[in-house]
């Protein structure tokens, strides 16, 4: 049966699926649409697109299964050839194995929690980037060293490192952080590019893993690199000063309790009739009474 029939069978039978999958339009944070009662996510979708290419792939017979991979896996002088599909196409070939089911749970999982946490649309150019990343990359390198590339293992693995980018600290396997799970499996694909003498794998890793963080850094507001910048002193302003009120000394008490005959005596007999002491008495209390309560 030609490749041709059976791709339009796969996407006729995934037309009558999506015809049973009611769509809304929601907040960019939520589902894009419901299964039932099972909620769909962008990464849902991929998670069905990645399937479906993969088992259309399976079901042709190996010498289309060879032209078809030879047509839409990427090269890197694809752009001298202006074969620009091959940027994107080269991640749907995948052959059926354990290590594909590993990754379709990491984008069906850590995937979705992303697009929560970023949002659809952010969600969605995380993804693009990541997906023309390694072919950029390896068009760049295909000066010296001329590769091919084809998978989508270093794409979702890339998903996985922008979750630990946002939850770094969450527990895993046994106890283990994301965190320290991510540099793990990071070194075991390095180590392996590295065994293999393979430089376009190695170039792919490292530049997916730091477009995903840097990604990530970006939609929260790039916290990693405020770490680095080094806040200028700031001087605190001095205290205000406190308002003390004084204390009255002794000779003020003194003389406002001896205020009040005096002006007894001046009230019947008039200020006459005082004494010369009587007189600097008052003045006294004068002086004391105008004296200014500043502050102490």
């Amino acid at each position: 049966m030609p490749a041709s029939s059976l791709l339009y069978r796969a996407a006729s039978a995934m037309l009558g699926t999506a015809s049973m999958i009611r769509f809304r339009k929601s907040d960019d944070y939520g589902p894009v649409g419901w299964i039932g009662q099972y909620p769909l996510h962008v990464s849902t979708l991929l998670v069905i697109l990645f399937c479906g290419a993969m088992a259309a792939l399976a079901l042709v017979s190996p010498g289309t299964r060879f032209g078809v991979t030879s047509a839409l896996l990427f090269r890197s002088d694809a752009v001298r050839g202006f074969q620009f599909w091959r940027f994107a196409t080269y991640a749907f070939l995948n052959e059926p194995s354990i290590w594909f089911a590993v990754d379709m749970f990491l984008l069906a999982w850590f995937g979705r929690e992303v697009e929560k946490f970023i949002g659809r649309r952010a969600f969605i150019l995380l993804f693009f980037v990541l997906l023309l990343l390694p072919p950029c990359v390896l068009s760049a390198l295909g000066i010296w060293v001329p590769s091919v590339y084809r998978g989508e293992q270093v794409l979702n693995f890339s998903i996985f490192l922008a979750f630990a980018a946002i939850y770094p600290g969450v527990e895993f396997f046994f106890g283990v952080k994301v965190k320290w799970l991510a540099l793990i499996f990071l070194a075991i694909y390095s180590l392996q590019a590295l065994s293999g003498r393979d430089t376009a794998e190695l170039a792919v890793l490292w530049s997916s893993a730091a477009g995903a963080f840097l990604y990530m850094d970006y939609a929260r507001g790039f916290p990693t690199f405020e770490r680095f910048q080094r806040a200028a002193p700031r001087r605190e302003p001095p205290p205000p000063p406190r308002k003390v009120r004084r204390a009255p000394p002794p000779e003020e008490e003194d003389v406002m309790a001896s205020i009040d005959p005096l002006l007894d005596k001046i009230s019947k007999h008039g200020l006459a009739s005082l004494s010369r002491a009587e007189r600097e008495k008052l003045e006294r209390v004068r002086d004391v009474l105008n004296k200014p309560r500043g502050v102490g």
